[in-house]
Formats: structure tokens, sequence, C-alpha cells
């Protein structure tokens, strides 16, 4: 939390724990759960963040319009890595 609240403000949503099994992987399922959150974020222009510990997440995420905005270690660890992210609405046209 203290990545978010260096990047952020209180009104930034927090995307928290998106998980798809295996199986279900690779056929659009992240996409119908995501698109409509995010489409509707753009609505009320507010941003978005999340916290991965996983590396090939960061390229997914970025898919939907993430922006990496830092990869720290975390304390006490010997390899375990945080990358903050964060999504900025879409302006309306």
């Amino acid at each position: 939390m203290k990545l978010k609240k260096k990047y952020t403000n209180h009104e930034c949503w927090y995307l928290y724990n998106v998980t798809v099994k295996p199986e279900y992987q690779h056929k659009g399922m992240s996409s119908a759960l995501l698109k409509p959150m995010f489409e509707y974020l753009d609505r009320i222009g507010q941003d978005c963040y999340l916290e991965t510990h996983k590396e090939e997440n960061v390229k997914i995420y970025e898919h939907y319009g993430f922006e990496l905005l830092e990869k720290s270690k975390v304390p006490h660890t010997k390899d375990i890595y945080l990358y903050g992210m964060i999504r900025r609405h879409k302006e309306k046209e």
C-alpha cells in the first residue's frame, strides 16, 4: 500500500486479486471481467491502481492500458519484487 499512497490519491480504485483458473486462461475470461469495469471507470473519470508480484503479469496489465510505475524489492525477501501499476482513465471525447 506504500506504493499506492506514493502514486495515487484516495479517489483511485484498487484492482485486487484477479485470478482465472488455468483451464480458463486465454479464452477471454479476464477481458470479459475487466473491460466493463474499465469502461465504467472511464465514464466516471477514475484511475485504477494494482500491484502484482509476477513480472509476467506486467505485460498482461499493459495490454489493458496500465503503465508500470515502479518495481521494488519486497523487504526481507531474497528475490520477490512488487510491480506497482496504474491505468489512467480515458478522457471523454
